[in-house]
């Protein structure tokens, strides 16, 4: 039995993994492609943020082509191109529910994750990363390449911590 109402739980989880946003299902065919292919504009960024937790997870099972992916950042204030965050993750193919990509570090020669069993995830970001500064605004992405993944559902999740006045993040789609 809970001893704390609901509102004081999520509260404790803000202050101890961060502020999760996270994006609707989204058709891996649509996100997961072949490539190399650029997706922008998975979350916004507004300020200096600390990623704290940057994951995709999948809803319902992948098809059984041979994508790959890493995460990206961009800003438009200031001005910085499409950079890496970490490297190319392992294939995605045949990934079922539960099944997890994960962002384990800042280091670009640092690969994404990718669960070798559904639903249990033994690697986590243990590298933190700054994004943004104060007053700017940008966002995180995906790079994708191989093949396209046909079939299935993914969504994107980042935990993170505000480091700036008014700093905070959205998720796009």
């Amino acid at each position: 039995m809970a001893n704390y109402a609901p509102s004081t739980r999520a509260r404790i989880a803000d202050c101890i993994t961060g502020m999760r946003v996270e994006t609707g299902v989204l058709a891996s065919a649509t996100y997961l492609a072949t490539g190399p292919t650029s997706t922008e504009g998975i979350f916004n960024i507004y300020g200096r943020i600390k990623v704290m937790q940057l994951f995709m997870e999948v809803i319902t099972d992948l098809s059984a082509q041979a994508c790959v992916l890493y995460y990206t950042a961009t800003f438009s204030t200031p001005a910085e191109t499409v950079q890496p965050i970490c490297a190319v993750s392992g294939s995605l193919s045949g990934a079922v529910r539960g099944t997890r990509c994960t962002c384990i570090g800042v280091t670009v020669a640092t690969a994404c994750i990718v669960d070798p069993e559904a639903a249990v995830t033994d690697s986590i970001m243990i590298e933190k990363m700054i994004l943004g500064s104060k007053g700017s605004v940008g966002q995180i992405g995906i790079n994708t390449a191989t093949a396209t993944v046909l079939t299935g559902t993914v969504r994107f999740v980042l935990f993170y911590v505000p480091m700036s006045d008014g700093a905070y993040a959205t998720n796009v789609v």
